[in-house]
């Protein structure tokens, strides 16, 4: 689902806590705009906030229809042998032998904007922001030489999510304790 309160895209530009840039649009964002001056204000500050940072991409299971769709451009399609992997995972863990994974809830675990994420993700975030700040003033080669070095990052990023979900604790949603 996408977030039309958190990501400015959605809400025409009025409102959000982040802009979100890519290797697809980073010639698109502009670090500074109007909204920056005005965020020290108090009504600028809860209605007008903005933070440029880098947004990950999560992968996509292969019967999606987000394949291709700009904002899945760099999500990696999880394989058949993967998902085989994952479902193994979490048909051992004991929590209920007779559960199996539904479509939904591999969705849930590979691709939920909101809670696809490893712990190096921010670590991994940091370092896309730190080159996207190198490349605004980068020469042209150098440039190319950032954009490899993100997808590879993207990819990492990806990787090490679809390895939790074939090798980590085998939680969902609905696992108990979870939340409590």
């Amino acid at each position: 689902t996408p977030d039309f309160v958190a990501n400015t895209n959605k809400l025409f530009s009025l409102s959000g806590e982040s802009r979100l840039v890519n290797i697809s649009n980073i010639d698109k964002v502009k670090e500074h705009s109007w909204k920056d001056k005005t965020g020290h204000l108090p009504i600028g500050k809860a209605a007008l906030r903005e933070q440029l940072m880098p947004g990950l991409f999560i992968p996509v299971l292969p019967d999606s229809k987000k394949i291709g769709k700009p904002d899945y451009l760099h999500s990696n399609v999880v394989t058949e042998e993967q998902i085989k992997y994952i479902i193994r995972n979490y048909s051992k863990s004991g929590q209920n032998l007779d559960y199996e994974l539904t479509s939904k809830d591999m969705i849930s675990l590979i691709n939920n904007p909101h809670g696809t994420y490893v712990y190096e993700s921010a670590i991994i975030s940091e370092e896309i922001y730190n080159k996207f700040r190198e490349y605004r003033k980068a020469s042209i080669e150098r440039k190319n030489e950032i954009l490899n070095e993100v997808r590879k990052l993207y990819d990492l990023d990806q990787s090490l999510k679809i390895n939790l979900a074939i090798n980590g604790p085998a939680l969902l949603d609905k696992s108990p304790y979870l939340l409590e």
